[in-house]
């Protein structure tokens, strides 16, 4: 499974690093990390191939969320991260 997105600052108080990037590969059968950076103390929900993950950003504003392990998609999945007051992040994984 591969990712397709090139952002990686959804807007100014979330923030994910560099490695989530166009063609990324995810590993199947194993658990799934994703993180980044948030305002402190700011609601976090990442959604993937039908998993709904809430967090909250910890006082320096680091935050990661484990989603269970997934097997091969034909079809692309597309990794949706929702934050604060309704703001959202949407990002194609192929």
């Amino acid at each position: 499974m591969s990712v397709s997105f090139g952002l990686t600052k959804v807007k100014a108080d979330i923030r994910m690093p560099l490695i989530f990037g166009d063609h990324m590969v995810l590993q199947q059968d194993t658990k799934i990390a994703i993180f980044g950076w948030a305002d402190a103390g700011e609601t976090v929900e990442v959604v993937f191939a039908g998993q709904k993950v809430k967090t909250t950003a910890d006082t320096d504003g680091t935050w990661k969320v484990n989603l269970k392990p997934i097997k091969t998609k034909k079809e692309g999945q597309l990794l949706t991260i929702e934050y604060g007051m309704g703001n959202k992040g949407k990002k194609r994984i192929c």
